[in-house]
């Protein structure tokens, strides 16, 4: 913001001449903001008139029926594999083919950032291990039912990808790097593309490939970033297509 009043400050000077200076003195008005609006800024959560909010997914919640109880104080990896991860970010929602039975459906895919030692483990004693699964991509089938949208515990398309996800690359990259890469790490945000797939933006691995150096498949190479970074495409309504 201060570099943009900056800027429309600088115009106006150019454009008025010497009036530049009680150009600048008039308070700026940014985008959105209006003076006269007596509602005053606040911290909590508001829900606008007409809508409402309901909780699709928690951390913790089963993408799959032989998943282990939700224990948070003694996280395992089929926990992480197979249950909601802690971090998500929407990246996605994919309208797949109507079905028989006219259910409304989506697929729900979303980015998950971090796992941080301090919210996951208990006395924040990290656990690589597990942290590597609780971070990555997930996929959630969804379905309408009762006048909302819930889950699908074992849904068709419901998976989890990880570190422990072995990825394909293609294109001039793989002449770089490789044919193959160890995981997906990172991943911030995403969107679906006209076409139906997903892309998936990975950030910075370097934390994450510090932080698994001792887990082996090669995170401890000082290579291995280059490997990292990229956008990952993904077909989410294909369970096979990674």
């Amino acid at each position: 913001m201060r570099r943009r009043t900056l800027l429309l400050s600088g115009i106006a000077s150019l454009a008025a001449g010497g009036a530049g200076a009680q150009m600048a003195a008039t308070p700026p008005y940014y985008l959105g903001y209006n003076p006269a609006n007596p509602q005053a800024p606040g911290l909590g959560d508001k829900i606008g008139p007409g809508f409402s909010r309901l909780v699709i997914a928690r951390w913790g919640d089963l993408l799959q029926p032989d998943a282990p109880p939700f224990t948070p104080d003694a996280l395992s990896l089929a926990q992480a594999d197979n249950q909601f991860p802690y971090d998500a970010v929407i990246a996605a929602l994919i309208a797949p083919p109507p079905a028989q039975d006219n259910i409304p459906r989506l697929v729900l895919v979303t980015a998950n950032p971090t796992a941080p030692a301090n919210m996951l483990f208990p006395g924040g004693m990290d656990r690589p291990a597990i942290a590597g699964r609780e971070q990555g991509v997930t996929v959630v089938n969804l379905q309408y039912q009762a006048g909302r949208w819930v889950t699908v515990v074992g849904g068709y398309q419901t998976r989890r990808l990880s570190d422990g996800t072995l990825c394909q690359l293609s294109g001039p990259a793989a002449a770089q790097v490789g044919s193959t890469v160890q995981g997906v790490l990172a991943v911030q945000a995403g969107s679906a593309t006209p076409w139906g797939n997903v892309l998936l933006a990975e950030g910075d691995a370097g934390p994450w490939l510090n932080r698994l150096s001792g887990l082996g498949f090669g995170y401890g190479d000082p290579g291995q970033g280059a490997r990292y970074g990229w956008v990952v495409e993904l077909d989410a309504l294909n369970p096979l297509y990674i």
